[in-house]
């Protein structure tokens, strides 16, 4: 009896447990026996960026629905756990989604071992010790790396041309050394000084000053071989070491000729510009003549227009150190107009006329551009292209993000949905990365036309902005002055974004 009695005890109590997940669905389900396997993540994987020296964590959580942290280990040694770098707030939304954490205390020439261990709602942490490993390169990226471009002759003196093709640059001096075939003794310091020339910036080149032959022993020849070696003196800690020296044939024989610089391939973007817009000239330079060309620098002459600086194009460059006999270089430069009309454009190569040229009169770049007034007037048969608008037809110009100043008034605002919002400080304007050359000067009654919106902070956020919490997985796009969540590192990347 008491057999019998035991047998329908345990059917009773099976049918409650299987009433009991009925009636809860999907929510309840049997734990597996191994509580801390089943809270493992998935397919952990670390990426180093080395522009912004971080580690990218990213990891796929199991369909836990209980997920309360997980906890971010870095170490340094092979197999070992140490320290927690991080403890990341998970919820149930997280459940069965990637998630990341981005580790920016990274150290150069360094190897690091990452661990990832969830953490439940109750406490129960996951014991795994599986490691993904990232390798810290060395710090190269910063340093300046001096090169010998050419050795040039000109005028019975010899020039040499060094360029900086590193990714930094350095404040420390340094020499120039040359020496000749013709010589064994000729091993001569540019102006006899260890610590005279300084490094180019990034991706540009400059001339020595000029040394004359007979320091070299040539004498009546024709040609000469010549040794030509930057940093002479060891003085600049270079990312390459193995790349200053040049060994080169020199011509020095014949006739003597001049540089000729002159312009040419001039555009403007846009090519119908209207008022307010800033407007973008590019033109080369290039030196046409026979011998090489001193520095110079291009000088606008133009009769209209407001500076407003090369900053967009930071590849350009508009004053050159020296170009060698059919070398050119680029200009960008950009300009706003804030009225409609006629103007000239124009540029003058060595307005001083300090270089003695084989032609003189080469040296002027000019164009006549029309600006237009703005206007809605769509019609088919307006013409008007340059008038004037009404105030009223202005105001439908400032577009979402646009910073705007009253004529005479010292007062900037960011127009944002329709609204103007004031910067209260230049302290705000410069925190938020603004660019004083973006402020566009417009009449009082355009902006008489915007309501008055709230004051920007220095913890407002720029549209285009993506952003996260501390401590949180999510990341998000501000877009039109919201938050839009981007749900997952997939979509992240497939949107072209940078961690």
């Amino acid at each position: 009896m008491l057999k019998k009695n035991k047998k329908f005890l345990t059917i009773a109590i099976i049918g409650l447990f299987l009433a009991i997940q009925m009636s809860f669905g999907s929510s309840l389900s049997i734990q597996r026996t191994n509580a801390s396997v089943a809270l493992e993540p998935i397919n952990v994987s670390v990426t180093y960026n080395d522009l912004t020296n971080s580690v990218l964590i990213s990891w796929l959580n199991p369909n836990v629905n209980s997920l309360a942290y997980a906890h971010i280990y870095r170490s340094e040694v092979k197999g070992q756990i140490s320290s927690e770098i991080s403890k990341v707030t998970l919820g149930m939304q997280n459940a069965g989604q990637t998630s990341i954490f981005l580790d920016t205390t990274i150290v150069k020439s360094k190897t690091y071992y990452y661990t990832v261990r969830l953490e439940t709602v109750g406490g129960t942490i996951s014991t795994n010790t599986d490691q993904a490993t990232v390798v810290i390169p060395a710090d190269t990226q910063s340093k300046t790396d001096l090169v010998v471009n050419d050795i040039i002759y000109s005028d019975n003196s010899f020039y040499v041309k060094y360029c900086n093709q590193g990714q930094g640059t350095s404040n420390v001096k340094f020499a120039i050394k040359l020496s000749s075939s013709k010589c064994s003794n000729c091993n001569i310091i540019i102006g006899g000084d260890s610590t005279r020339y300084t490094v180019p910036l990034l991706g540009e080149c400059a001339i020595s000053e000029a040394v004359g032959k007979n320091w070299f022993g040539v004498g009546t020849s024709n040609y000469v071989e010549m040794t030509i070696i930057v940093d002479s003196g060891g003085q600049i800690d270079e990312s390459n070491e193995n790349n200053n020296t040049l060994v080169k044939t020199v011509v020095i024989g014949g006739t003597q000729g001049k540089p000729d610089l002159t312009f040419s391939n001039l555009t403007m973007d846009p090519t119908n510009p209207v008022v307010g817009q800033k407007v973008k000239f590019t033109y080369t330079v290039k030196n046409i003549g026979t011998a090489i060309s001193p520095g110079y620098y291009p000088l606008w002459t133009g009769n209209a227009g407001v500076y407003a600086g090369t900053s967009e194009d930071t590849s350009s460059n508009c004053t050159w150190s020296g170009l060698n006999p059919s070398e050119s270089g680029s200009c960008v430069e950009f300009r706003r107009y804030d009225n409609p009309g006629t103007f000239i454009v124009s540029w003058k190569i060595d307005p001083n006329n300090e270089i003695d040229e084989s032609n003189e009169n080469n040296n002027t770049l000019e164009k006549t551009i029309i600006v237009a007034g703005v206007s809605t007037d769509t019609s088919s048969n307006s013409n008007e292209n340059t008038s004037i608008p009404e105030k009223k037809e202005l105001a439908k110009t400032l577009k979402n993000g646009t910073l705007a100043k009253a004529k005479g008034a010292p007062g900037v605002y960011l127009i944002s949905n329709d609204t103007k919002r004031p910067i209260k400080s230049a302290k705000i304007f410069v925190a938020l990365g603004y660019d004083w050359d973006d402020i566009i000067e417009v009449d009082e009654s355009i902006l008489n036309a915007y309501s008055l919106g709230s004051d920007v902070t220095a913890k407002t956020l720029k549209n285009g902005t993506l952003a996260k919490a501390k401590g949180a997985p999510g990341v998000y796009l501000i877009s039109n002055d919201t938050k839009r969540p981007i749900k997952s590192a997939k979509i992240f990347v497939a949107l072209g974004y940078d961690w």
